[in-house]
């Protein structure tokens, strides 16, 4: 009776203490992305059939799980349909097709803390068109979203000038600087070298790429004044200000990105060393506006 006794009690611990495991660790994680800023984490509808002229519930989730606070409003555009009064036309009951986002603030996510980075949610209420179908018809819709979000990667480097007669005693070798990278969409990488001579202005070579899956305009034109279909000339165009040791070497420098990857070249001069070697911080931030793309399917059944 008493090994019974002992025998549930162990099993009934390890069930308790089972579930707290589970329990701690489910609904605590935190997105977090290296390659993206803000996402669409949530583009659905309520179902995934309906019959004509029934209503189903869009929602849209938007997310800042990069490394940065988002400086600006944001703006998504719902696209790819037909809408209107008349019956055979997607009606809008509720919500906004094109909806400006107050994201100015939005906090990146803290993981260690598992605070979750800050979120909007939206939702759109859309009528279904009366096509006439036959009976067993259906007709497949493709419902798109463009975001348009503002944000900013920040890289950090370090260079150091030797005189030529540290050179000559030492002989370093010269590898890539290592840089280390704020979590976004766009991202730059040091590849000028690590070492220079001192006395001589310094020319630092970034490659800027773009990781993030969508496409990039210069924050000239806030989100909030975007349009959905950007003109390809204003596409995959970031700015990019360098700084080493605290003084701007450039400013608001124009990058194009072209296959995914562009070059920026940067003149720092009136460098000064405090010895034979000297270690210059560099600190690039590239600014844009970042636009992502995604979509959901809704398939209209006949009322026959």
């Amino acid at each position: 009776m008493q090994f019974r006794k002992f025998a549930f009690l162990s099993v009934l611990a390890v069930v308790v203490i089972s579930g707290c495991v589970g329990g701690s660790t489910q609904g605590t994680a935190v997105e977090f992305s290296q390659t993206e800023g803000a996402v669409i984490n949530d583009f659905s509808f309520d179902s995934s059939q309906i019959f004509e002229n029934d209503t189903a519930l869009l929602t849209i989730r938007v997310q800042n799980v990069g490394a940065k606070n988002m400086t600006g409003d944001s703006q998504y555009f719902i696209y790819n349909f037909v809408s209107g009064s008349e019956p055979e036309k997607w009606g809008v009951l509720s919500g906004n097709l094109t909806q400006v986002l107050t994201t100015t603030g939005f906090l990146p996510p803290d993981v260690e803390r598992r605070i979750p980075g800050s979120l909007d949610i939206q939702t759109v209420e859309l009528r279904a068109p009366t096509l006439g179908l036959a009976p067993g018809m259906i007709k497949d819709d493709t419902f798109k979203i463009r975001l348009c979000y503002p944000y900013s990667t920040t890289a950090f480097s370090t260079v150091t000038t030797s005189s030529k007669n540290e050179l000559r005693i030492s002989n370093p070798k010269t590898s890539d600087a290592v840089t280390r990278a704020t979590a976004g969409p766009i991202q730059m990488k040091l590849i000028s070298g690590d070492t220079m001579v001192s006395g001589r202005d310094m020319i630092l070579v970034f490659e800027v790429t773009n990781v993030g899956g969508g496409f990039s305009t210069k924050p000239d034109t806030p989100c909030t004044s975007q349009v959905a279909d950007v003109p390809f000339s204003e596409t995959d165009k970031v700015k990019v200000t360098v700084k080493v040791d605290g003084a701007t070497a450039c400013d608001n420098k124009e990058v194009r990105i072209s296959n995914g990857k562009g070059t920026l070249s940067c003149k720092a001069t009136g460098l000064t060393s405090s010895g034979p070697t000297t270690p210059h911080t560099i600190v690039a931030t590239a600014t844009y506006d970042y636009f992502i793309t995604k979509e959901a399917k809704l398939t209209v059944k006949s009322n026959q």
